[in-house]
């Protein structure tokens, strides 16, 4: 059912981590929104959720229940595993910022206007 933003927000910084086994994602929303509420990331390399988590996730297997299971025991069992996947969650979420994406995309404007 539907979550309001607050609820959300409270729910993911209350979790002991995120599990998102997708098989199929266009862009890995709920992992930034995971990252910036500083739980760490069980999910799959499909679609763009590699990139979106580079280092800042446990990787499984989405095809594999046993991978998944293991992924979720490694993070819940080992505080120097989320600790690290925390960290790099909170890294890596600076590099989706508003700030980031204007500066990306004056960066691109320039070199397209550059030789008009």
């Amino acid at each position: 059912g539907k979550v309001s933003d607050a609820d959300r927000t409270h729910l993911l910084e209350h979790s002991l981590m995120v599990a998102y086994p997708s098989l199929y994602e266009g862009f890995g929303l709920p992992l930034l929104e995971a990252m910036a509420a500083h739980s760490p990331i069980v999910t799959t390399r499909e679609g763009s959720l590699g990139e979106v988590a580079d280092n800042a996730a446990y990787f499984v297997d989405a095809h594999d229940s046993d991978s998944i299971a293991h992924g979720i025991i490694d993070v819940l069992d080992g505080d120097t595993m989320r600790d690290k996947l925390i960290a790099a969650g909170k890294s890596r979420v600076k590099d989706f910022s508003w700030e980031q994406s204007e500066t990306m995309l004056k960066e691109i404007i320039r070199k397209l206007t550059k030789d008009t």
